[in-house]
């Protein structure tokens, strides 16, 4: 089996909408030149992509959520043309002849032949046949609908198809750390660009190069392959990527201690000896960090703080992977791929080293649903950082900042504030007199008090007077019932603030995740000071905006 592509191909990293300039300049400072990175709609293509490209991007990048190979590209004329376009493609070097794969097509824009994705699916496993069958005279690879060895996606408008290959095999933002995934939460890759946003990323960096990893696997003498073949079943049974080390555990079973995760988590290439880069000394990894502590007020299950403990250990998220689509490709390099996890494995942070220490529970939760507490410590044992988190359970937030800020260690910060505001729909324990003398908010059907709303601080709503239905079991199934209460986030985000001035550092950086529905200007006026920033996203089925405040507030300008 060859080990390298006979020509480049193009690499195209998939993100979430709106991310793509942070994951541009991620996959710059990972290595990759600047002049082969072309941003375009939910994603970066990488021009001259290689094999050792391709591996190193699955492995270490944190904010695509999917790597694809561009097999071909060209313009839609008509059937023919496209199904001998398709049969042109060099299918062997993705797909065995005795392997599994599925297509699956998405149509934006109609052509004069291709009106639905179905038809065009079935166009292109024509071509593949037709390239196995009569160019090569080989079997041809079968189609597996419910597991496929390779996953192809055809893409099609404005005038131009497009076919790329998955090369992870699933999407990258669905971390094997989760323990339970049903519960919904705020997505992995959005959750670093916010703690790229805020600048934590920027002081934990990966401590990993492209070129250096090329040059390792350029370099690589005949005895370093064979120790690497020699040892290949040592390796798969001790990596994470084994299917052993993302086991579920049960919650009968008691969570592991610091020193066994240590063990199963610093050297998950066991057998080997780990690689030390020049910009990852002994003494980059002995020297503890001066930043401070993460704070989440309203954690769920842990997806921020266990992607900035993972971002701070230097973790790659792709060592959580149990296998990777590529390697079923038809050209393989395994000796590269293995480097490339002994290279992933000598970036970590070591256990016992200063670096480690000093992050011991440095990154606080405060949660009140017990299950999604629990979800939040498993999580954290799989990902391997349990001993970097602290999490409170707390039914209201005062006490649980309390409980968290006494059990600080000393000269511990805090200096990164979490705020991902929970779903605070409308009351209806208060139902206006029958004689309508009672003023109510019309939008949320709240009761003020003499006709005046005092939050947000510096906004009042208007309100008017009405009259409560008489059937108040159908007053509670309308739709008024199951919308947000603006009043209630302004009521939040304000305490939010003064929190932040009594328990954090005056420097400290927030990041508010708040509901689309709400003005701009009101959360600044109850935040007390400017917030910028707003990427939009979805979290839990809502639509949301996250709002940052990295520099210190000026009172004069907002009081």
């Amino acid at each position: 089996m060859s080990s390298h592509w006979q020509k480049p191909y193009r690499l195209f990293a998939r993100c979430v909408r709106g991310l793509e300039g942070a994951l541009s300049s991620e996959l710059e400072s990972l290595g990759f030149p600047r002049h082969c990175l072309i941003k375009g709609r939910s994603g970066v293509t990488v021009e001259e992509g290689s094999l050792r490209r391709l591996y190193y991007l699955s492995y270490f990048s944190r904010l695509c959520n999917g790597v694809f190979v561009e097999a071909a590209s060209f313009p839609l004329r008509d059937k023919a043309a496209f199904t001998d376009s398709c049969a042109d493609i060099t299918w062997p070097a993705f797909i065995r002849s005795n392997g599994s794969f599925l297509v699956e097509s998405r149509v934006s824009e109609g052509s004069g032949f291709i009106h639905c994705g179905r038809y065009a699916s079935q166009l292109v496993k024509d071509g593949v046949s037709h390239h196995f069958g009569r160019s090569l005279g080989m079997p041809t690879p079968s189609v597996s609908f419910s597991d496929p060895d390779v996953k192809v996606l055809l893409h099609v408008g404005g005038g131009e198809a497009r076919v790329l290959v998955d090369a992870v095999g699933g999407a990258t933002s669905a971390r094997r750390y989760r323990y339970k995934p049903a519960i919904s939460d705020i997505d992995p890759t959005v959750a670093v660009a916010l703690l790229h946003d805020i600048g934590f990323a920027s002081l934990h960096t990966s401590h990993s190069d492209l070129n250096e990893y090329e040059r390792l696997c350029t370099g690589m003498s005949e005895d370093g392959i064979a120790s690497v073949r020699g040892n290949e079943h040592q390796m798969d049974a001790a990596s994470p990527c084994h299917p052993a080390a993302t086991k579920l555990r049960s919650p009968e079973c008691p969570l592991a201690d610091g020193s066994n995760i240590a063990s199963q988590s610093s050297d998950p290439c066991t057998g080997f000896t780990k690689l030390h880069s020049p910009s990852n000394s002994a003494s980059d990894k002995t020297i503890a960090p001066t930043d401070g502590s993460v704070v989440d007020l309203f954690c769920g299950c842990g997806t921020v703080l266990i992607e900035a403990a993972m971002m701070a250990a230097r973790i790659a998220p792709g060592s959580l992977w149990s296998s990777f689509a590529f390697q079923k490709f038809g050209i393989y390099d395994d000796v590269s791929f293995r480097r490339l996890q002994r290279y992933a494995a000598g970036t970590t942070l070591p256990k016992d080293s200063e670096a480690y220490q000093s992050l011991l529970g440095s990154f606080v939760g405060i949660e009140s649903c017990w299950e999604k507490v629990e979800a939040c410590l498993y999580s954290a044992e799989r990902a391997g950082v349990l001993d970097l988190l602290r999490v409170t359970q707390s039914d209201y937030l005062k006490d649980g900042l309390y409980t968290s800020h006494r059990s600080r260690r000393n000269g511990e910060r805090w200096r990164y504030l979490i705020a991902q505001l929970p779903r605070l729909k409308c009351k209806f324990n208060d139902v206006p007199d029958h004689d309508g003398g009672i003023s109510v908010d019309s939008t949320c059907n709240r009761k003020s008090a003499s006709g005046v709303n005092s939050l947000p601080p510096a906004a009042d709503r208007h309100t008017k007077h009405t009259r409560p239905t008489q059937n108040r079991k159908a007053q509670r199934s309308s739709s008024a019932v199951s919308a947000l209460d603006p009043l209630r986030y302004y009521k939040l985000v304000h305490n939010i603030s003064k929190f932040r001035q009594r328990f954090f550092e005056d420097d400290a950086k927030c990041v508010l995740v708040a509901p689309s529905l709400l003005q701009l200007p009101d959360l600044e006026a109850a935040y007390g000071g400017p917030l910028r920033g707003g990427r939009a996203f979805v979290k839990s089925g809502v639509p949301s905006m996250a709002y940052h405040s990295h520099q210190k507030d000026d009172p004069n300008k907002w009081f």
